[in-house]
């Protein structure tokens, strides 16, 4: 027991101990605040090294989720740390018998998760992370204890679920054996997915009221640890929130997630995907218990003071809430209709910044597009996106400047909260648009890491003509068309002609050539090398360009068939920017391949709250449902995208596929033959209405349409799956698997269904299509699973 002083700290009373020492309740006189003292035993001077060692790394960490080390020194012969006094109680203390609602596990896990990374990044492990180091404010934050010292001190305990194993000499076993690592108890050292393990473990308690492994003895548990599967979750835990905590709780490290941002990055797209439906409250607190910035640029802070005036000075003195806005369309005061694309260009640009702060759910390009003359009100627009706040605008280019007006509004209260203008020389474009960004960052006060405010900060001068070229690529780019994307390819082109070192261009000629490969004209062997090539040549350029990763991820899983490769781009791309739908999007198609349904519909749901008014992510979350044979769930999907564009031809396409899998073949021909009409007689659409009449016993339609389209396959690039397909239902086994072979040789840009794809089953236990499987590459498990009894 220790009373009065030491050194400068006045010791006020005792309120824990633990096998480290005891906790004191102390008042710093230098600086006059309450904290945290903890007296360290250490039984040599050995030990005592040891632990000054890691306190001091420790005491570099500085994150919200983490409690603070002030000091670390040496008073009356006792190591004692100097910390942040957390109001609060452990986590273990609040964890009920039946478990923590699914929504708090969730908040609780993006911040574990948050925390780590930050540790990770500054190559610090914890070792010993537990319910019992993790303490909740009442506000709802948590707060991570004894970062890198929490088991440098031996203690023993007939408990087996708080045995704590010391660090050897080697530094090869430390930590709680309940939270402990296979690989730990192995004599492995312990390094950040040991970390994810224990956080596995935490999930598992917080979310079901109990540890995954139990034993009676302390080598019962080992055993368990090292041998045995993680118990069922309860029923009511979604199954997206059990994949995450089973990849966590993986035997082999290798399998787990291999970096804490990964792990949150897959708890915040669960987070949002299962309240996409529910309008957060205005003034509410913010889903993953965002912080105020501490600092950002230096004019974001200006304008932060001067807004600050203007509040005090109408007798407002509060910035609503703001966790989630949408950029409207910045309006072309140029004066000339040729120069929408440089507005729409510097609104999906703006977009992109803003959507790179994970604090910030920001809302699409596709979605906000359809407001460009919209006359609702700004609430409104806002009440159907899902958002706290709009940003609306305007720019205007005249000879060599360019400028930007830009105001925030909260949109339940249709009050201005900022405005301003920036004029800035054409070269300067790209900050002028990280400028704005981060002075809207700052206004709603959302956290900023510092690698998002570095790369707000960090936007370098652009050549004018290539710039220019870059936005008419993107403008072609999203029509989505076959002409539209030629055009595309040769504004990239020029912009790469007048900077060959401008990222952007790459990025935006791999997805120009990556879409060509499916809408054609360009063969998918040809299309995709060149898409390849430039998603890595702007990885080369900018390893933290998202779309680039995004790009490169998709192509390693459509060209090469590399899902594991495009698996980590995919979540890589999702780490450097969390708002960017495409990423989730095609990230689920991924999952969808090797038959992760429950994750493919969570990635795609993620992108739908995202982009809301996207007809293709609408249609599409309805897509692992009809590859999972859930034909119902996916049909009221279909049915809800066209509700929402009737006019898109894909969602009829994919509508008649599901009826026509639950033998509702006028049903299904009706879709199917809208679907022809909309897109203009589209070849793909006409080799699906000639499956549904094949396997409606229209038989003679079935084969004229197929001798058409055999035909047209042999003056241009058509789709050889979609003729193997007609093929199967006519009963043409063998010519099927010649034309889907044919399909492979070309890396047919829809080939990669082959493993889900229902249309296939009559032939997927033939020796020659397990052939085409095995040299797909898939995961063993998505191989073992293709064989679908008929």
């Amino acid at each position: 027991m220790v009373s009065g002083r030491l050194g400068p700290y006045v010791v006020e009373e005792k309120i824990g101990a633990g096998a480290m020492g005891e906790v004191y309740r102390a008042r710093d006189d230098r600086l006059g605040r309450a904290v945290a003292l903890k007296l360290l035993r250490a039984e040599d001077a050995e030990a005592k090294r040891r632990l000054e060692q890691e306190a001091r790394s420790a005491s570099s960490l500085n994150h919200p989720n983490i409690c603070t080390i002030f000091e670390v020194g040496e008073f009356d012969g006792r190591l004692c740390l100097a910390m942040e006094l957390v109001d609060g109680r452990p986590l273990e203390a609040e964890i009920p018998n039946d478990g923590l609602p699914e929504s708090s596990v969730l908040r609780i896990g993006v911040q574990l998760a948050d925390a780590l990374e930050h540790a990770h990044q500054h190559r610090i492990t914890h070792r010993d992370l537990k319910t019992a180091n993790v303490m909740l404010t009442p506000q709802g934050r948590v707060k991570v204890l004894d970062f890198g010292v929490a088991v440098r001190a031996p203690r023993a305990s007939h408990d087996t679920t708080t045995t704590t194993i010391a660090m050897t000499a080697s530094g090869s076993i430390a930590g709680t054996l309940a939270y402990m690592a296979p690989e730990v108890l192995r004599g492995q050292p312990a390094d950040a997915r040991s970390d994810l393990w224990a956080l596995g473990v935490i999930l598992f308690e917080t979310v079901s009221g109990r540890r995954p492994f139990q034993g009676a003895t302390t080598y019962d548990l080992t055993s368990a640890i090292l041998r045995d599967l993680p118990p069922s979750l309860p029923a009511h835990i979604s199954a997206g929130l059990g994949a995450i905590i089973r990849r966590c709780l993986d035997k082999e490290p290798s399998q787990r997630y291999q970096h804490a941002g990964e792990l949150r990055a897959a708890l915040e797209t669960l987070g949002v995907a299962t309240s996409s439906n529910t309008k957060p409250r205005s003034g509410g607190t913010s889903r993953f218990a965002r912080v105020a910035v501490a600092a950002v640029v230096v004019a974001t802070l200006l304008v932060g003071l001067a807004l600050s005036g203007r509040r005090w000075l109408s007798g407002s003195t509060a910035t609503p809430s703001v966790t989630s806005l949408a950029v409207l369309p910045l309006k072309n005061l140029s004066g000339e209709t040729s120069e929408e694309y440089f507005a729409d260009g510097m609104t999906e640009a703006l977009i992109g910044d803003l959507a790179q702060i994970r604090a910030l759910k920001v809302i699409s390009r596709t979605s906000i597009m359809r407001y460009r003359a919209s006359q609702k009100s700004l609430p409104e627009i806002a009440r159907e996106l899902n958002v706290d706040a709009v940003v609306e605008g305007s720019v205007a280019r005249v000879e060599n400047r360019v400028r930007v007006t830009a105001q925030l509004i909260h949109a339940a209260t249709d009050t201005t909260l900022w405005a301003r203008t920036y004029e800035r020389p054409l070269s300067d474009a790209l900050k002028l648009q990280s400028e704005v960004a981060a002075s809207i960052a700052g206004e709603v006060r959302v956290q900023i890491t510092p690698g998002e405010r570095e790369r707000l900060s960090s936007a370098a001068a652009v050549v004018p003509a290539a710039h220019d070229a870059y936005l008419r690529g993107r403008y072609f780019w999203n029509t989505r068309t076959e002409a539209g994307l030629q055009k595309s390819i040769e504004y990239f082109q020029q912009a790469l002609s007048a900077d060959p070192g401008y990222v952007a261009a790459y990025s935006g000629l791999a997805d120009a050539y990556s879409l060509v490969a499916g809408y054609g004209p360009v063969p998918p062997h040809e299309a995709f090398p060149r898409a390849k090539a430039a998603a890595r040549r702007a990885l080369e350029l900018d390893a933290s360009n998202a779309e680039a990763h995004t790009s490169l991820a998709f192509l390693l899983t459509v060209y090469d068939f590399d899902w594991v490769g495009g698996e980590q781009e995919f979540l890589k791309a999702i780490e450097l920017n969390p708002n960017y739908a495409t990423a989730h999007h095609w990230y689920g198609h991924n999952l969808m391949f090797v038959r992760r349904f429950d994750e493919a519909v969570a990635q795609i749901a993620r992108a739908k709250a995202l982009d809301p008014l996207s007809p293709i992510i609408n249609t599409e979350v309805g897509y692992p449902m009809f590859f999972a044979r859930q034909y119902d769930r996916a049909i009221g999907e279909y049915r809800r995208a066209i509700e929402l564009d009737p006019g898109f031809y894909r969602a009829h396409w994919l509508l008649g596929q599901a009826y026509e899998q639950k033998r509702m073949f006028p049903e299904a021909i009706a879709s199917l033959e809208k679907a022809v009409e909309l897109s203009g007689g589209n070849p793909v659409m006409q080799a699906a209405l000639a499956h549904a009449w094949a396997s409606a016993g229209q038989t003679a339609r079935a084969k004229d349409m197929l001798d058409r389209l055999t035909r047209l396959s042999s003056t241009q690039y058509f789709s050889p799956y979609f003729i193997a397909e007609i093929h199967i239902a006519l009963g043409n086994r063998e010519q099927a698997l010649d034309w889907l072979e044919k399909a492979y040789d070309a890396r047919d840009y829809f080939f990669r269904w082959l493993a889900i794809d229902p249309r296939l089953d009559p032939v997927r236990s033939t020796p020659r299509f397990q052939a085409l499987i095995y040299r797909l590459k898939f995961p063993a498990s998505t191989f073992r699973e293709t064989a679908v009894r008929r």
